[in-house]
């Protein structure tokens, strides 16, 4: 999905508490507080690194399962702001599997 906008200055949103609250800025919901603007996510990065002193053993288990995907389409505009929005929903056979969200080079996904 490729788009241009207009309003790109997302530095006035941080800084103008006269902006309407709560904003929806892609993956970022701005909020008042107090006479601060902060920003709220739902997606986090973080990277933990474990030093163990014994051996063990581990076992890769795979498996190909069958998933049912369900997807909305995009709504808004990636380039701009307000960012863009789809839900992708996965339901597999299985409670513990875990799915990759591929994206070709002009998309980016969050």
């Amino acid at each position: 999905m490729i788009c241009s906008c207009e309003e790109d200055d997302v530095k006035s949103h941080f800084t103008d508490i006269n902006k309407h609250l709560p904003i929806q800025e892609g993956h970022w919901k701005l909020e008042q507080f107090q006479d601060h603007v902060v920003a709220k996510t739902d997606t986090a990065a973080t990277t933990i690194t474990l030093k163990l002193k014994s051996r063990w053993e581990t076992i890769l288990y795979k498996t190909a399962e069958s998933c049912e995907v369900s997807v909305t389409h995009a709504i808004g505009c990636y380039a701009c702001t307000t960012g863009a929005t789809a839900e992708i929903w996965c339901k597999s056979e299985r409670a513990d599997t875990t799915a990759n969200v591929e994206c070709s080079e002009n998309e980016v996904f969050a």
